[in-house]
């Protein structure tokens, strides 16, 4: 898959960078319904699954502010659960 660059100001840019800004931003500062998790063995996972049914769940109702907002989420839980699996702890 190729990632779509765009140019700005005559500067290549990623055309996710809002993307990864607003990623970044919930890793900095997670939601608060992740503090129920911080102890259990299982923690990313389940926050996994938490925040894909809060997205899937918005998706029924139709409240698309609600499912982009948890589609973050989803993203930034996959990368915390990422890296839990791959790197060291000083990375």
């Amino acid at each position: 898959m190729r990632y779509a660059m765009v140019i700005r100001k005559g500067k290549s840019v990623s055309r996710h960078a809002r993307d990864f800004h607003e990623v970044q931003e919930v890793l900095n500062s997670p939601p608060k319904t992740w503090a129920a998790y911080e102890h259990d063995p299982q923690k990313y996972q389940k926050i996994i699954d938490m925040e894909h049914a809060e997205m899937v769940n918005a998706k029924m109702i139709g409240d698309h502010q609600g499912y982009t907002e948890n589609m973050i989420h989803l993203a930034a839980a996959l990368l915390c659960a990422h890296h839990a699996m791959t790197c060291k702890e000083d990375d």
